[in-house]
């Protein structure tokens, strides 16, 4: 069952509070009737891939909240924390085939992010990772004062490389 659809694309670029060169990517979600718009920053430095909030929701001058972060190369058994004051953490758990709309991938990343408990907000998310794709199913489990719009199996239908 086809519950939603997000749409990612790369609508710009600019420097983070901190100096970093980003890419402003630019989410489009399609669920049940609803549809809303979400920009991220990207920052990619050394082996470091950092996904921000957009900076126009903080003080200006201040970095952004840290959404994700992924330590490359990928190794099974890694783990890393994001800096986020209440203990984001990522473990790669191993790698997996997985097939989606999108195609069949082999030697997938299977990782597991954990949120601690912050009153009553959590998450428990399962991430399949392809190395030059990306992400291509994500299991949601979040809960913030109640259950999250978007918790179940997202995967990937369609992607395109420039």
């Amino acid at each position: 069952m086809n519950d939603g659809t997000i749409e990612v694309i790369i609508v710009g670029g600019g420097k983070l509070p901190n100096g970093d060169s980003a890419s402003l990517w630019q989410y489009t979600y399609h669920y049940t009737n609803q549809t809303s718009i979400d920009t991220v920053w990207v920052s990619i430095t050394g082996n470091d891939v950092s996904i921000f909030d957009n900076p126009r929701y903080t003080v200006p001058g201040t970095m952004p909240f840290e959404k994700m972060h992924y330590n490359l190369p990928l190794i099974v058994g890694n783990s890393w924390h994001t800096n986020g004051m209440y203990g984001d953490t990522t473990k790669v758990l191993n790698k997996v085939n997985v097939n989606v709309p999108g195609g069949t991938f082999n030697d997938v990343f299977q990782l597991s992010k954990v949120r601690g408990y912050i009153v009553n907000t959590w998450a428990k998310d399962t991430i399949y990772f392809k190395e030059q794709i990306g992400l291509v199913k994500f299991s949601q489990n979040e809960f913030d004062l109640g259950p999250v719009m978007g918790n179940g199996v997202w995967e990937l239908e369609s992607y395109h490389i420039q």
